[in-house]
This record gives C-alpha cells, sequence and structure tokens, in this order.
C-alpha cells in the first residue's frame, strides 16, 4: 500500500460519514475514494477496483454480521476492513470473523488513524 493509502467509505449518512469525510480529506497521505450512502455497495462496484482500505459502519450490516461481512470480503480479498462497531458486544461479533480490524466509535482520532495507516495489529487495543 505504500505511504498512499485509498479508502472507502460505507455507512449511513449522518455525523458518523460528515466526521469521516472530513478526517480523510484532511489528511495527506489518504484519497477519499467515495462514500457510499445506507449500505449501497452494487455489485458493479464491487467488480470496480478494489480500495486499499474499506470503512464500514457497523449499523449497515444488519443483524446478520457475518453474511454481510462474507460478501464483501469475498470480492476484494486484498483490501483491509476496518469496521465502526457501535458497542463491545458487536465489537466482540465482528471480532470473531477473524480478519476484520474493528474500532469502537467514538475512539480517539489517534486510533483511527492507526487503524487505516496499518499499524500491524488486527484489533487497535484501548478502544
Amino acid at each position: 500500500m505504500g505511504d498512499h493509502h485509498s479508502v472507502l467509505v460505507l455507512a449511513r449518512s449522518g455525523q458518523l460519514l460528515e466526521g469521516l469525510q472530513i478526517l480523510l480529506r484532511a489528511t495527506p497521505s489518504m484519497e477519499l475514494l467515495g462514500c457510499l450512502v445506507d449500505g449501497e455497495l452494487t455489485a458493479e462496484m464491487l467488480q470496480s477496483g478494489a480500495p486499499d482500505v474499506l470503512l464500514i459502519d457497523d449499523a449497515i450490516l444488519g443483524e446478520d454480521i457475518h453474511t454481510a461481512l462474507g460478501q464483501i470480503t469475498d470480492a476484494w480479498p486484498g483490501t483491509r476492513y476496518i469496521v465502526l462497531a457501535e458497542d463491545v458486544e458487536r465489537k466482540q461479533i465482528i471480532d470473531s470473523i477473524g480478519t476484520i480490524e474493528t474500532l469502537l466509535k467514538g475512539s480517539p482520532a489517534e486510533h483511527f488513524f492507526k487503524a487505516i495507516l496499518g499499524s500491524g495489529n488486527r484489533d487497535v487495543k484501548g478502544m
């Protein structure tokens, strides 16, 4: 991935999405490819070029987290996936998948950047 990271955001509209856009646009080493609002990840998008990082708001995943994430990760196996979890219970469910990084919503910005830039930890501690 080098020093430059392309990022695609999959989230519901609102403050979280707006905040992510502001953070990513203000960071020179990150290129915001786009924001897919309310889970509008179509087959056509999945067939296009994969981003380095896909940030996912867990609110769009619904209750069947394993199936939803499985469909996304199968399409872009080389992409790093970071899910922003609403609470500890949802974070534990996502962590059980094993290949997805998780952050709790409201975590400090430094943890957010550390996860995107690839700290090497699947789960950034202290969140």
